[in-house]
């Protein structure tokens, strides 16, 4: 009984440790940073949602990944307010969305479109 105890409770610690990260981690001041992939929300909560990713929802970038709205006017990137290509284009290393080898080779930035 002692052994079966033990073993059980050894499972027990190790699935623990190596529990996926889920969407009611708290972030931010107090709490630090979501786990990588996440975003921190406005409201000190990491997730993967638009609810907490868009930087015109509040995402915190120093505490996560956030990301910026679709771009409207063909500019993505950084260097653009974090703005996202639309579905399907790719974000050039100098901040442009398209479709072509010069937006989709060398310096695509695969965090704000397709690459």
């Amino acid at each position: 009984m002692k052994y079966l105890s033990l073993t059980l409770s050894s499972i027990l610690s190790i699935t623990y440790i190596t529990a996926a990260p889920t969407y009611t981690s708290r972030c931010g001041i107090g709490y630090g940073e979501c786990d990588p992939g996440f975003c921190c929300s406005e409201f000190g909560w990491c997730g993967q949602s638009n609810s907490h990713c868009l930087i015109s929802n509040g995402c915190q970038s120093e505490f996560g990944k956030c990301i910026g709205d679709i771009s409207t006017n063909g500019q993505c990137g950084p260097q653009n307010g974090y703005t996202v290509c639309p579905s399907g284009r790719c974000c050039s290393e100098h901040g442009w969305c398209g479709t072509e080898s010069i937006h989709c080779g060398t310096g695509c930035q695969s965090e704000f479109g397709q690459c």
